[in-house]
């Protein structure tokens, strides 16, 4: 566990630098599929570059107003505050079972979920990608339009860049959704 919660550190700080169980229940995918058209309609009211929606039905708006995905989450296990290297402020780590969310300041006041990285196979995303999950999920999930580079994925889609790090099984050690960044 420490080794994946490692992997994911280094991922996160990786796109942070470049800026930073699989089987689901019919009534989760039900739950997930309804979070995801919500998610559609209202990621432009919540100014969200892209939206990403996890197993359970959270939905998180990367590069929207974290409040609108925090307020959701319930108590995080752990909060940290560090110096902003990419805007003026305080940004903000919160760790939940199996994932991280970072926020970072909007330039007027507010944080927006600036980062969003999978740590463990506590939490998958809708279509049930995890830690653990093998290239071809990964594939499935997200494309074969991706550049490669020591074992990472990167993607670059609509108002998100991910990275994936993959092991040397070619199974997914972590996962980073990051915001562009204007």
């Amino acid at each position: 566990m420490k080794k994946i919660f490692t992997m994911g550190i280094l991922a996160a700080l990786v796109c942070m630098m470049g800026a930073c169980g699989q089987e689901e229940t019919a009534a989760v995918q039900e739950v997930a599929g309804d979070a995801a058209v919500t998610a559609e309609t209202t990621a432009a009211e919540e100014g969200a570059a892209y939206t990403c929606v996890l197993a359970d039905g959270t939905v998180l708006y990367i590069g929207g107003a974290a409040d609108r995905t925090l307020s959701g989450l319930g108590e995080a296990a752990e909060i940290l505050e560090a110096p902003s290297c990419i805007h003026e402020g305080t940004d903000c780590i919160y760790t939940y079972d199996g994932y991280t969310l970072i926020t970072s300041p909007d330039g007027t006041g507010g944080q927006i979920l600036y980062e969003f990285s999978l740590l463990s196979d506590a939490a998958a995303l809708q279509d049930g990608l995890t830690i653990g999950s093998d290239k071809a999920a990964v594939e499935g999930a997200f494309g074969t339009d991706y550049t490669e580079q020591f074992g990472v994925l990167r993607y670059a889609l609509e108002g998100a860049d991910v990275s994936v790090v993959l092991d040397p099984d070619n199974m997914v050690g972590s996962l980073v959704i990051t915001a562009q960044v204007d």
